[in-house]
């Protein structure tokens, strides 16, 4: 829905909908199917003639396990870790992803007047799942137009919005089973962690209205590995990315 505010515009949209997508996980060939899980937000946008303004909220509600985490959920529902009391039945119940949901709250705010572009981009997002942290992500972008050439710099951060010290209450030291399966619930949540910092430096130039040529430079700082893949185990995280594309629209 549209409808006119002063010289601005102001725009709500409302959605909803099933998933169709498998999303690739670390291992080769192995996906995280998320067909069938339901989707459903709002998004609320105002614009002016030098200001872009978006609020938007979306849920996913997941109608799959994680492929990788079944066979620790079942594990938790053996006898062997019954015996123990709940504490193994719950740890199995928070990893688990069928059912939870996902939420995630965006906005940002975009200022162009003339020569100059700022972007700022903040995001939360929660889960109901102890496999996916929750996690907070902001990036900030000025951009300097001069003729044809528009050179840009990019500050991006995103952490996880809780502690890294997951404790599982499973009572370790009693047997080798539990305590294997401490590690393996550890290795995981760990793996599912994002934190990574990044700052940019590029050029675009425009060819035409439809098309440009970008360079850019990222320099980043990987703390948790969930975005990265094949990582060699001396990696300091550390790493210099230099891209180069070209970029086009259809009239």
């Amino acid at each position: 829905y549209k409808y006119d505010v002063g010289s601005g515009q102001a725009k709500i949209k409302i959605f909803a909908g099933k998933a169709q997508e498998r999303v690739l996980t670390e291992a080769p060939n192995i996906y995280f199917s998320l067909k069938g899980s339901k989707i459903t937000g709002a998004q609320f946008e105002f614009q002016s003639q030098k200001w872009l303004a978006r609020l938007g909220y979306s849920e996913l509600k997941c109608n799959n396990n994680f492929p990788s985490i079944d066979h620790l959920i079942d594990t938790l529902r053996s006898p062997l870790f019954t015996q123990f009391g709940s504490n193994a039945e719950m740890l199995a119940n928070n990893l688990s992803f069928k059912g939870k949901k996902i939420h995630y709250l965006s906005a940002g705010i975009v200022y162009d007047d003339g020569p100059l572009q700022a972007q700022l981009m903040l995001s939360r997002l929660r889960s109901e799942t102890l496999s996916f942290n929750s996690n907070i992500a902001g990036f900030f972008t000025v951009a300097y137009r001069v003729k044809a050439w528009t050179p840009y710099l990019t500050f991006a951060k995103t952490r996880p919005a809780e502690s890294k010290n997951i404790i599982t209450g499973l009572p370790l030291g009693v047997h080798a089973g539990i305590d294997q399966v401490e590690t393996g619930v550890q290795g995981f949540l760990k793996a599912t962690r994002n934190e990574q910092s990044s700052q940019s430096i590029g050029f675009r130039y425009s060819l035409n209205q439809t098309s440009d040529l970008k360079l850019q430079i990222d320099r980043i700082h990987n703390q948790e590995r969930l975005i990265v893949r094949a990582v060699q185990p001396d990696w300091n995280g550390k790493a210099t990315i230099i891209s180069a594309s070209y970029n086009f629209i259809f009239n």
